[in-house]
């Protein structure tokens, strides 16, 4: 799924690194895009699961990546 994810943000144009270590935490995947007007980056997190994961598991993840510092 990961490279998946990463061919389709490479089509829209970012850079894309996996599994890169930020603030200590591994990321899935790091999309950056920079043009005269702005600067992008896109953390993404990937997951495949046959069932819903639970709001829990949403939650944690997102916790850990709204605290990471680049």
């Amino acid at each position: 799924m990961e490279e998946e994810v990463a061919r389709l943000l490479r089509l829209k144009g970012y850079r894309v690194d996996r599994n890169e270590l930020i603030s200590g935490t591994q990321v899935d995947l790091v999309a950056r895009k920079s043009d005269v007007l702005s600067n992008v980056c896109l953390i993404v997190e990937c997951g495949d699961h046959e069932s819903r994961v639970g709001v829990d598991i949403i939650k944690q993840k997102s916790a850990v990546l709204l605290g990471l510092n680049d």
